[in-house]
C-alpha cells in the first residue's frame, strides 16, 4: 500500500511524501504484533499510520478495515467457506486507512504481478500523486 499525507499536522506545512520504509531497527521498535487472527491487513494499517505520525488504537484500524473474521465455532463446511473470505482486500485497507486518520491518509493499490520492470521501491515512489 503507498500513502501520502493529504493534511498536514498541527504546526506542520503540507509536504508531498513518496513512498517511505522503517529501518530495520525502527520496525524491530515500532511494528504491532498481529492484532488478531486474519487481522494481518488492519495490522499492517496501524503501522503505516504510526510511521506517519498517527496514533490509532488497533482495536480502530480494525474495525475502520472492516476485517472479515473466520468463524472458528462453525461445522466445518462453514468454517471452511469462512477462511476463504477471512482478511481484507486491498480496498478495505485503503478504505480503513483513509477513515482511520479521518482523511488524512489516502491510499493507492498498485499490482506486483505480473512483475514490474525495476526496483519496487523506486516504482512505489513513482506512484504517489501529487
Amino acid at each position: 500500500m503507498l500513502v501520502k499525507m493529504a493534511c498536514p499536522r498541527d504546526g506542520e506545512e503540507h509536504q508531498e511524501q513518496g513512498a517511505m520504509l522503517w529501518s530495520i531497527q525502527e520496525a524491530v521498535d515500532r511494528h504491532t504484533m498481529q492484532i488478531g487472527a486474519s487481522a494481518c491487513g488492519a495490522t499492517a494499517v496501524v503501522d503505516v499510520l504510526q510511521a506517519l505520525g498517527f496514533v490509532v488504537a488497533p482495536e480502530t484500524a480494525d474495525q475502520c478495515v472492516r476485517t472479515h473474521l473466520r468463524r472458528n465455532d462453525a461445522p466445518l463446511p462453514d468454517y471452511l467457506f469462512s477462511r476463504g473470505e477471512a482478511g481484507a482486500n486491498h480496498t478495505q485497507l485503503i478504505a480503513g486507512a483513509e477513515q482511520a486518520s479521518g482523511g488524512c491518509v489516502l491510499g493507492r493499490h498498485f499490482p506486483l504481478y505480473p512483475r514490474p520492470g525495476g526496483e519496487v521501491s523506486a516504482l512505489a515512489g513513482t506512484r504517489v500523486d501529487p
